[in-house]
């Protein structure tokens, strides 16, 4: 059956560049006056496109056994058909890339027109945005396991730490693992506690010592002393409406606010 449908496709593929060298030498024969100013003309126009894609699909459809179409107004079953064809066309495809049949069964299980798989797509990633820093993490194993660290970065507009986080624990634990912070703080996104660190040396929380005397070593550096304008509790309170403001998903404890003030 394989072999059969493989010497159909061939057949498909000389008929299909057949009708677009077709379409193209009736679209490259017509003068530009009979394709502008006239509704006529643009109704022709997209009527033969129409007759060439159902020409097209048509062909791809009786390479894979499938009902070919005659009815377009009814979109429902032109659309199961269409999400067929690719299925059928990407079972092919692994059979030539030597994919286990036990990898593909469960995307055959379920046919899915494209525009559902679009809806549960723009789905997870609204459910990324709208989660907490940790969950973020957890449903980021999810991204196909050919992904690496970049492409994961530029899908959901995470950052990099959350990227390689993701992947190691999807290799060590599995999807959907719940990242463990085995130092028993709480985890907090390295970027915000950054954050908080530089909020920390804003000139409205805290102001340099005027004498120059007053420093401290930290790691072999000296850095001037600072005196809080604030207490830490309306430190933080000032730190969280600014969050708040700016629409942040973002949270932090108070504890873990108080141990990233610089010393």
């Amino acid at each position: 059956e394989n072999t059969e449908n493989q010497r159909q496709l061939h057949s498909t593929t000389n008929d299909l560049s057949m009708a677009d060298y077709q379409m193209n030498e009736k679209l490259e024969s017509s003068t530009p006056e009979s394709f502008t100013g006239s509704e006529d003309n643009d109704d022709s126009e997209h009527e033969y496109r129409q007759q060439q894609a159902k020409h097209i699909l048509n062909k791809v459809f009786q390479a894979l056994s499938i009902t070919p179409i005659i009815d377009t107004r009814n979109t429902g079953a032109l659309n199961r058909d269409v999400t067929r064809a690719i299925q059928g066309i990407r079972k092919l495809a692994d059979e030539l890339c030597h994919v286990p049949s036990a990898k593909t069964l469960k995307s055959n299980v379920t046919l899915l027109t494209t525009e559902e798989n679009e809806s549960l797509i723009d789905g997870l990633k609204r459910l990324f945005d709208s989660s907490d820093y940790d969950d973020q993490v957890r449903l980021l194993t999810l991204s196909p396991p050919t992904w690496g660290r970049v492409q994961i970065e530029n899908f959901f507009f995470c950052n990099e730490w959350q990227s390689r986080r993701a992947l190691e624990i999807r290799g060590s634990f599995g999807i959907l693992a719940t990242p463990t912070n085995f130092s028993g703080n709480p985890r907090i996104n390295p970027l915000l506690a950054d954050e908080i660190q530089a909020f920390y040396q804003e000139d409205v929380i805290s102001r340099q010592t005027s004498n120059k005397k007053d420093v401290i070593h930290v790691k072999k550096q000296l850095i001037p002393v600072r005196f809080m304008n604030f207490t830490v509790g309306q430190a933080y309170a000032v730190f969280l409406k600014k969050l708040k403001d700016r629409d942040s998903l973002e949270s932090v404890s108070r504890g873990m606010f108080y141990s990233l003030k610089p010393k």
